[in-house]
């Protein structure tokens, strides 16, 4: 199913969070779709501002805890780990979700630092499974939108572009800004693909 993910090719703030969110809850409540939400920042908190926090219920997780094959891990650490270990399957993705509207809108949030925790070196774990857990989810909802890390410093972004159905660009509404964009898409070819249909948002 399509992958459409939102994207600024620039660090600026440009609401593509925000823009993201937007779409996907109206979409998720005028058509019968199954959609998730799926955020590849690191330590952006904007989707839990928007739709709140996981829930935390310790006597949920000590239930847990005495079935190891039940989700303990929240969100895309716990999903990670899963795919790591090779038992990442589309159906178990909605165990890491946080259900907004059921059986319409889900989200995944991204990677949070901890403290005490090598957060640098788990995040990289976790970005090196993010297309995996996107492909996985693409079999099992309707629509998965990504908010994806901005820049293209990162293989990771890449690899996420390059499987996309759409492409969503925001940027600023300024000529220069947006020249840069059509600078980018005539020199970074490999972004592109035949399937790949890139859409203006400027604010």
């Amino acid at each position: 199913m399509p992958i459409i993910t939102f994207w600024s090719n620039t660090k600026k703030q440009t609401g593509q969070t925000l823009s993201l969110a937007a779409i996907a809850t109206s979409m998720a409540i005028e058509h019968n779709y199954k959609i998730l939400m799926i955020s590849t920042k690191y330590n952006d908190n904007t989707l839990e501002l928007c739709f709140g926090s996981m829930d935390k219920n310790k006597a949920l997780l000590k239930k847990l805890v005495t079935n190891p094959g039940m989700a303990v891990d929240n969100g895309v650490e716990g999903l990670t780990k899963m795919a790591y270990s090779n038992r990442m399957t589309p159906e178990s993705i909605q165990n890491y979700t946080h259900v907004i509207y059921k059986n319409r809108l889900e989200v995944l949030y991204g990677y949070r630092a901890i403290e005490n925790r090598p957060n640098e070196e788990e995040y990289a774990k976790v970005k090196g499974k993010y297309k995996d857990i996107i492909r996985n989810a693409s079999q099992s909802y309707d629509i998965v939108f990504v908010d994806l890390d901005k820049g293209l410093e990162d293989n990771m972004v890449k690899e996420i572009l390059n499987i996309s159905n759409i492409t969503v660009v925001n940027v600023e509404q300024k000529i220069d800004m947006i020249n840069d964009f059509n600078e980018l898409m005539r020199n970074r070819r490999s972004i592109r693909t035949k399937k790949n249909y890139f859409k203006y948002r400027t604010i």
